[in-house]
């Protein structure tokens, strides 16, 4: 999978420095007429969703973002690490809860247009 979102991300960077060659003149009025607001923010997006992807490894995986909602601190009545309350506690918090609510809305415009020009191109 690492390997895959390499790719990826090397061919996004690829695309954007050919597109920015294309034309290294600006425009004298910049208005986009067939363009979408997802369209045309993708490397932002991406950038959004990699930096979270690193935040949530962090957060849910090896529970150093909030510690003392960690599952590991937390055993159910199995003696197993207590992930849903792992969850609920840590999406109980607003800074966490908002910042769950801006990647994934990220992820969504990102998906949104990645998926419609997938069709766009194969079609």
């Amino acid at each position: 999978m690492l390997v895959v979102v390499s790719f990826h991300i090397y061919y996004a960077l690829r695309l954007k420095l050919e597109n920015n060659a294309a034309r290294p003149e600006p425009y004298q009025k910049k208005k986009e007429m067939e363009s979408t607001f997802s369209g045309r923010n993708m490397i932002w997006t991406g950038a959004i969703i990699g930096t979270f992807l690193v935040y949530h490894i962090l957060h849910f995986t090896l529970q150093v973002i909030d510690p003392a909602t960690a599952a590991r601190a937390h055993l159910d009545s199995a003696g197993r690490p207590d992930v849903f309350l792992m969850v609920a506690r840590g999406l109980q918090r607003i800074g966490i809860a908002l910042v769950y609510i801006f990647s994934v809305t990220a992820l969504w415009l990102h998906l949104s247009h990645g998926i419609q020009s997938s069709f766009q191109t194969l079609g």
